[in-house]
């Protein structure tokens, strides 16, 4: 049975891309004390490094860091898990 965390990296892991896959994960795991495993196959998908410098001469920068956004995105979808700093 997969528990509620296993199920939160797994639906991580399968909606971004492959470089945020892997430091979101990485980053939710730690949140909830469990350890992704990833899985490399001739079928993945390269890391893309990404530039946000257009991004932001557009728009600006970010007003919630991306690990603010996870911690609070994990507490609002599953407030039973309890978080670690």
């Amino acid at each position: 049975m997969i528990d509620v965390g296993e199920r939160l990296i797994w639906a991580a892991a399968n909606t971004l891309r492959p470089l945020v896959k892997w430091l979101w994960c990485t980053y939710i795991g730690q949140l909830i004390g469990k350890e992704p495993k990833f899985l490399y196959t001739d079928q993945t998908l390269a890391s893309i490094p990404m530039d946000l410098t257009r991004m932001r001469q557009l728009i600006g920068p970010t007003k919630v860091d991306w690990h603010d956004g996870i911690r609070r995105m994990i507490q609002t979808r599953h407030p039973e898990l309890i978080l670690r700093q």
